[in-house]
């Protein structure tokens, strides 16, 4: 079920959960999603190539309305490129972990040095 309703803060904070899960519709394809046990998310509904698709922004109250509208705006310049913003955030994500040096390798060698220096001569 989707409402349609320009949300505001007031609004978004009003919204109850009920025994099934809801949306209300903001514009630009924001949505709130209202779930059974009170968690409240923001996604943003489009299409690619056709197909209907979600991409979840955050949780509120931690993502606010404001943040939600201006990250449904880069989703959509995304869609107006033809990149699949699902997609992209995945390829972000794999990216920053690829580049985190944070390996085991490194780690390791990292543990090494400090044991060497508290290693006495003999």
């Amino acid at each position: 079920m989707l409402l349609t309703i320009l949300l505001t803060d007031t609004k978004v904070k009003q919204l109850k959960p009920t025994d099934k899960l809801y949306r209300v519709a903001d514009h630009d394809g924001l949505c709130l999603e209202v779930r059974p046990t009170g968690t409240k998310i923001w996604r943003f509904r489009y299409r690619f190539l056709n197909v209907p698709k979600m991409y979840t922004i955050g949780n509120h109250p931690e993502i606010s309305l404001a943040f939600a509208r201006q990250d449904t705006l880069k989703q959509r310049e995304l869609l107006a490129k033809g990149i699949d913003p699902q997609a992209n955030k995945e390829t972000v994500k794999l990216e920053a972990i690829k580049n985190k040096n944070e390996t085991f390798e490194e780690i390791s060698k990292e543990m090494l040095e400090k044991r060497k220096e508290n290693k006495s001569a003999n």
